[in-house]
């Protein structure tokens, strides 16, 4: 059974972490003449695909490896992992309470939201014009279900819901991931829609 026990504090660890994902972490320890390898695997063989600079911050992670060693990170250059012994979570509120910022998108066809916590949500189909949505009320579920935030749209313009889960999301078109999951109704700008998407953090 002792012999066990370190594998399972890892893998505990690791889901404990994941509780609260995505979120903003800072690179931490490396020294100021050196840089945060960016792996293409959660391990020292993976390929080298770049480095964050030593006082990196606003790095948004979406999920851990198993045993908890390694974060992957939502960045431009697509899939990436670093060692998560050289990160550390900033402060701030989970992002299922509303109050960080979240950039969202969707393709087929394209769109994008934008939320902000002081100036509230926007959305943008392509080809047109940003249009407001007035954010009525929101909603965690019962039960103590982390990772779960429910928007009503209502007021002048579109109406609808929106539900934001933390949930892995690919937008089909790039390498990228993202650890929030959007599914949005509106009517008013158009014809119904329902659309699905992928959310990232955003300062």
């Amino acid at each position: 059974m002792r012999a066990f026990a370190p594998a399972l504090f890892c893998l505990l660890a690791g889901a404990a972490s994941a509780e609260g994902l995505p979120a903003f972490y800072s690179v931490t320890g490396v020294s100021a003449d050196d840089r945060l390898n960016l792996r293409a695997a959660p391990n020292v063989q993976g390929a080298i695909l770049g480095a964050l600079e030593p006082d990196a911050r606003g790095v948004e992670v979406i999920r851990f490896s198993e045993d908890g060693k390694w974060a992957q990170l939502n960045l431009s250059e697509g899939v990436v992992w670093v060692s998560a012994r050289y990160l550390a979570r900033e402060e701030g509120a989970e992002w299922w309470q509303g109050e960080t910022a979240l950039s969202c998108h969707g393709t087929e066809p394209f769109w994008s939201l934008a939320y902000a916590p002081e100036a509230g949500a926007s959305f943008t189909a392509m080809g047109q014009e940003a249009q407001p949505l007035a954010i009525a009320w929101s909603a965690l579920p019962q039960g103590g279900h982390l990772g779960v935030l429910g928007w009503r749209f209502a007021g002048e313009g579109a109406e609808g819901f929106a539900t934001l889960r933390r949930e892995l999301c690919s937008d089909g078109m790039s390498d990228r991931l993202y650890g929030i999951t959007l599914d949005l109704f509106l009517a008013g700008t158009g014809a119904p829609l329902g659309l699905r998407g992928c959310c990232a953090l955003r300062r």
